[in-house]
């Protein structure tokens, strides 16, 4: 079942978004996307594989000034801060 959502665009219907309350209205992200997205970067990024992650992800957004810090943050550091050595 999907979601319809008020944003700023009006009501879109989001398939990414599920009810996990039906008397508290509480809408949560769908887990269930999490693999897709992962293998859609996974492969993109196995035929990209000189870069960095984070230069794929700006990319694939195609942001026009991406932040200089996060497009040439080294994949060892953006592990650390997954894992939680970095505070």
């Amino acid at each position: 079942m999907a979601i319809v959502v008020s944003n700023l665009y009006g009501d879109i219907e989001n398939p990414s978004m599920k009810l996990i309350g039906e008397q508290e209205k509480i809408i949560m992200r769908n887990p269930d996307r999490i693999p897709v997205i992962l293998e859609a970067i996974q492969k993109s990024w196995e035929a990209n594989p000189d870069l960095r992650l984070m230069q794929l992800l700006l990319n694939a957004i195609d942001f026009q000034n991406p932040c200089s810090e996060l497009y040439h943050l080294e994949d060892a550091v953006l592990m650390s801060h997954l894992r939680g050595d970095v505070k």
